[in-house]
């Protein structure tokens, strides 16, 4: 017979010879060889996605994953000050980045004070029905950025727009750009060339009608992605650089190249067992 282990580490499935393998966990002896093929497919494909990603074994899946946003190269980082992480937004942000702003929303939850809330840390999974029934989010925070990854739980296309004031108080640049890798699309929005710390925002998900609209005011934090269809991943990284700089095409590629490696990851995130295991896209 041939034994199927649950590992810990990413919830893969190992299939090994219970007579010369080294058991791991508690194995399930399977009936169907058939059954056994399928699930050591799945299994071979989210080791080499795992590998791919360059994943350390044995750890928490969310250490992974604050390892992982690390990576992501900021250009010339402003230490951005979370002030106000309880209430979920910043109010200042350090050298007058914000005006109060950073304010998420989604239209599961319509309403100026239904601002997702609180910023968390780790990556830890938190129920939040504002990403529709069974709905969950999870962030963390770094010294020049933030990134929240979640998932349409609902059954219709969900619209997530952050909203709220800018330092730049009308001064500067206003950017956009769009992004692609595989079946991830990522979408850009930059207020710049201010004499305050530039604020950019990056969406990453997938679907063919998502697209991003915001204003064109650079004193307005308003960036909204529209048409996230159902049980769509969703990412969403905040991140500043110093002196209004804007970041040139090839630095805010990298970010999005980073981000990519990122949702793959916690794509194939153990702890929802619906998401099962998962091949990147790129």
């Amino acid at each position: 017979d041939i034994a199927i282990t649950h590992l810990n580490r990413w919830n893969l499935l190992f299939c090994h010879n219970p007579e010369t393998s080294e058991r791991r966990g508690t194995p399930v002896t399977l009936s169907s060889r058939s059954s056994v093929r399928g699930k050591c497919k799945k299994m071979l494909s989210s080791v080499v996605a795992a590998a791919a990603l360059g994943l350390a074994t044995g750890t928490p899946p969310q250490d992974d994953l604050v390892t992982l946003h690390g990576n992501v190269p900021v250009p010339r980082p402003h230490t951005i000050n979370f002030d106000q992480s309880t209430n979920g937004y910043i109010s200042d942000g350090g050298r007058d980045m914000y005006d109060s702003g950073n304010f998420i929303y989604t239209s599961y939850a319509v309403g100026i004070d239904n601002q997702l809330r609180p910023y968390t840390t780790n990556f830890d999974r938190v129920s939040q029905t504002m990403f529709g029934t069974g709905g969950w989010y999870q962030m963390n925070i770094a010294n020049s950025s933030m990134l929240l990854f979640t998932r349409n739980s609902g059954t219709s296309n969900m619209q997530m727009w952050t909203n709220g004031n800018l330092g730049a108080d009308g001064r500067g640049t206003r950017q956009q750009a769009t992004y692609m890798s595989g079946s991830v699309r990522g979408f850009r929005r930059t207020i710049c060339n201010a004499d305050d710390p530039a604020v950019h925002h990056m969406y990453l998900t997938f679907g063919s009608s998502v697209n991003q609209t915001d204003s064109t005011s650079t004193d307005s934090d308003y960036h909204r992605l529209n048409n996230i269809p159902p049980d769509a991943f969703v990412l969403y990284f905040l991140y500043s650089s110093t002196d209004g700089y804007c970041g040139s095409t090839t630095e805010h590629t990298a970010v999005f190249t980073s981000l990519v490696t990122f949702y793959n990851a916690a794509a194939a995130d153990p702890s929802d067992p619906s998401i099962g295991p998962h091949t990147p896209v790129s």
